[in-house]
């Protein structure tokens, strides 16, 4: 049998050995050639016969009736007439055809959900944060309970979970969390309005957010229009949770800043080292608190002179739009647009 054939044959899922003495190909060969030879559809005596002439002496008549039985149901024969006791069978071209598109888009499918599979245990795989498991393993181990001071992260799924375990999911009323972004690299994707999930989380929670983003890393980035299509929903959001007494807020500066960063409070603090690969530290204030307190002092400056994007005024988007960079279109749109918190960002 050709290769090509072989492999085919084993893609569409009809056989597993591809070997030529395939017992089901080879009770397909014999009803095609019978057809061919004789002009009439073969009969289960016929199979039987041809076995014997090719050596096969094992085959039982319940083993042969299985083959055919899933020959039929795979659609690669048919009967001649279904309502007869005595079942004879037909295959020719039409009916491989058949066949094969039938096992092949089966096999589609099964591929597809398999991969469903493998995606959704990625996500999972995505949202493990090891420090916390090691935690838990040596508190199942040996009863004592450990806080890591320092973590160094490798990899953006486990900065992600990091942020989530660390600074997001603990904090709530009386919390503040403050981000400088100074470059977007890796995080300016199709999925980063829905990572500011977490910011609206924790701001629900009570939480102060205050995120800060250069003037230099608009101006310099490129960002696909549908990646920002969400914005000015995300922009009207989180006004009206501003007015309905939360405290949220994004606001522009300029001025030189090399790090990427999440602060919270004054204890603890994930600083970006590189964007390819995406590598981070996380520490707490046991670890080093002069630089997280100089950070904060460095951020809390900056602050005071930002400009927010949130409800700036006609004046502000005057003064800051020829230095917005990516965002410069939708901040200029009408942010009134009626988008429920539902449709924006999915959970």
């Amino acid at each position: 049998m050709d290769q090509d054939i072989t492999d085919i044959l084993q893609v569409a899922g009809f056989c597993r050995s591809g070997r030529k003495d395939n017992k089901a190909l080879v009770i397909l060969g014999i009803i095609l050639s019978t057809n061919r030879d004789h002009s009439r559809a073969t009969s289960f005596q016929d199979i039987t016969e041809k076995l014997k002439e090719l050596g096969i002496q094992r085959a039982s008549k319940g083993w042969i009736h299985r083959i055919l039985k899933h020959l039929v149901e795979s659609e690669f024969i048919r009967y001649e007439n279904p309502d007869t006791p005595r079942k004879r069978y037909i295959a020719n071209l039409g009916t491989i055809t058949q066949g094969l598109q039938k096992r092949i888009e089966q096999q589609k499918e099964q591929i597809r959900t398999e991969r469903q599979q493998l995606d959704i245990e990625e996500e999972y795989l995505n949202g493990l944060d090891v420090t916390v498991i090691s935690q838990q393993i040596i508190q199942h181990l040996t009863g004592r309970t450990e806080t890591p001071t320092s973590q160094f992260i490798n990899g953006f799924s486990y900065l992600q979970a990091t942020l989530k375990n660390n600074i997001f999911r603990p904090s709530g009323a009386g919390n503040i969390i403050r981000t400088t972004m100074s470059w977007f690299g890796p995080f300016a994707d199709q999925n980063m309005v829905k990572r500011f999930q977490k910011y609206i989380d924790a701001a629900e929670r009570g939480a102060d957010i205050r995120y800060l983003v250069s003037f230099n890393a608009l101006a310099s980035t490129q960002v696909p229009h549908e990646y920002l299509r969400d914005v000015p929903a995300l922009l009207t959001m989180l006004g009206e949770m501003n007015r309905c007494g939360k405290r949220i807020d994004v606001r522009v500066f300029n001025g030189a800043n090399p790090f990427n960063h999440v602060i919270v409070d004054d204890r603890a603090m994930v600083l970006i080292i590189t964007e390819d690969p995406v590598t981070a530290t996380y520490f707490s204030r046991d670890f080093n608190s002069i630089l997280i307190d100089e950070a904060v002092n460095v951020f809390d400056e900056k602050w005071k002179d930002a400009i927010s994007i949130v409800n700036p005024s006609k004046k502000q988007k005057q003064e800051i739009s020829p230095a917005l960079g990516f965002l410069k279109d939708v901040i200029g749109e009408d942010t009134r647009t009626d988008v429920t918190r539902s449709k924006l960002i999915q959970r």
